[in-house]
C-alpha cells in the first residue's frame, strides 16, 4: 500500500479491516503488518500503530525495505529517535537503497541533526548508477532536506508573502514545505490575493485544505470572517486544525464539500486535485453565493461528464456570473530572489524554492459580476 494514497476515514476504516483479517490468515507477513499499521495511524491510533509496527522486524529481521517502512510509521507518530535507529539499521542491511538514505535523511533533519543531514544527503551520490535518484525523485529528496534546514534557521512563521508573519507548524504528511515557510509558494497568485481579500465576505470556505496553509494563512487576514476547511484526509484535517491553533483561530473542518457549506459572500478557495469538476460546475450549486474564488485546475483530469480538461469546465461554468483571471505557474523560483536562503548550503538552495510540479499549474481567480 502505498503512503501517500488520499482516502477517506470510512476508507481508512474498510482497508484496516480488510488487512486485519488478511493478517489473521498470515502472521508471518511484515508487508500486511506495514500496511495495517499504517492504516491504524491515519485512523488516530498511532500507540496500537507503533505497537504492530514492532512487529516488522521480528517477523523480517533481515529486510532493510520493511525496517524503512517501520521507520516511517515510528517517525509519524512521533518516535524519531527509535525511527533513527531503525533506519541506521536498514542502511547496514541495504546500502544501496535510495529510499532509505533519504529517509535517514529526514529524520536526521527532524530530529535536530542538519549537519548530518546534508552529509547523508550527499551520500546519494555514491549509489550506484542504476539506483541513484534522478530528476523528479532527487528534487523531492532535496526538498524534504531543504525544509528541515529552513526550518531550523528560520523557525515555525512564513517569511514573505501575502501570508507573511502566519504561524506555519511542521507537519509529517507534506512533502513541499519550505516553499510555504519562505513565502514563495504560488507566488503566481500573490499579487491578486490582497485585491480579493480587501472584498466583503461573510464565509470562507477552503476545498481541499491539506495542510491548512491557505485556511490559516486568509483567516489570519480576515479573522472575523468564519471558515471552513474541507479534506477527504483525516490526517490533513487535523494537520489543518493544528496550523489553527497556532495562529489563534477557530476553524472549522468537513470531510466532503456540499452546496450547503456556501454561505451568502463566500470566499472558496479550492485545490481538489481533480474534482474540481464535480463540485463547482453541476447544477445544484449556486455560483452567486461565491463571491470570490481561487481555483487550482488540473488539466490532465478529465471532467467525467464533459470529456473537457477541468480548467475550461471550471472557466465556463463561471464564465457567466464572474469576471475571469487566468494565472499559470511560471516553472520555477530563483533562489537569489530570497537573500536569507544564503545560509543554506549552497546546493540546497534550488530545493529549498522546489514546488514538486511536474507540468505547469493554471489557476482561475475570479470575482462576482454583480457584487
Amino acid at each position: 500500500m502505498r503512503s501517500d494514497e488520499t482516502l477517506t476515514h470510512d476508507q481508512y476504516a474498510a482497508r484496516a479491516s480488510a488487512l486485519a483479517v488478511e493478517l489473521l490468515g498470515d502472521p508471518a507477513s511484515p508487508q500486511l503488518a506495514s500496511a495495517l499499521a499504517f492504516c491504524l495511524n491515519r485512523l488516530g491510533h498511532p500507540a496500537a500503530a507503533v505497537a504492530l509496527a514492532r512487529r516488522v522486524p521480528r517477523i523480517a529481521p533481515d529486510l532493510g525495505a520493511h525496517l524503512g517502512g517501520l521507520a516511517i510509521i515510528l517517525r509519524e507518530c512521533g518516535e524519531s529517535a527509535a525511527a533513527l535507529a531503525c533506519y541506521r539499521r536498514a542502511l547496514v542491511l541495504a546500502p544501496s537503497s535510495f529510499e532509505t538514505m533519504i529517509g535517514l535523511t529526514s529524520c536526521l533533519a527532524g530530529h535536530g541533526e542538519p549537519s548530518e543531514a546534508t552529509v547523508a544527503f550527499g551520500w546519494l551520490d555514491r549509489l550506484p548508477v542504476s539506483t541513484r535518484p534522478e530528476g523528479a525523485r532527487r528534487k523531492v529528496a532535496g526538498s524534504r532536506l531543504a525544509h528541515r534546514l529552513v526550518r531550523a534557521a528560520f523557525g515555525d512563521r512564513v517569511r514573505h508573502g501575502p501570508f507573511a508573519g502566519t504561524a506555519y507548524p511542521d507537519n509529517a504528511m507534506m512533502h513541499v514545505m519550505a516553499p510555504k515557510l519562505i513565502g514563495c509558494y504560488e507566488a503566481e497568485l500573490h499579487r491578486a490575493i490582497p485585491t480579493l481579500l480587501a472584498r466583503r465576505y461573510d464565509r470562507i470556505v477552503h476545498i481541499g485544505s491539506a495542510d491548512g496553509y491557505y485556511a490559516g494563512g486568509i483567516g489570519r487576514l480576515l479573522p472575523d470572517v468564519p471558515t471552513i476547511a474541507v479534506d477527504i484526509d483525516p490526517a490533513a484535517r487535523a494537520a489543518t486544525l493544528a496550523t489553527a491553533r497556532a495562529n489563534g483561530l477557530d476553524i472549522a473542518v468537513a470531510e466532503q464539500f456540499s452546496a450547503d457549506l456556501l454561505g451568502r459572500r463566500t470566499l472558496l478557495v479550492s485545490d481538489c486535485e481533480g474534482a474540481e469538476v464535480e463540485l463547482l460546475c453541476g447544477s445544484t450549486i449556486d455560483r452567486r453565493r461565491i463571491s470570490g474564488l481561487i481555483v487550482e485546475t488540473h488539466p490532465w483530469s478529465v471532467a467525467d461528464r464533459t470529456g473537457e480538461p477541468t480548467f475550461e469546465a471550471v472557466r465556463q461554468a463561471f464564465a457567466p456570473t464572474h469576471e475571469l483571471v487566468a494565472f499559470q505557474s511560471n516553472g520555477g523560483r530563483s533562489p537569489s530572489d530570497f537573500p536569507t536562503l544564503a545560509q543554506l548550503p549552497r546546493r540546497l538552495r534550488p530545493y529549498a524554492v522546489f514546488e514538486g510540479r511536474g507540468r505547469p499549474t493554471p489557476w482561475l481567480v475570479g470575482r462576482l459580476r454583480s457584487d
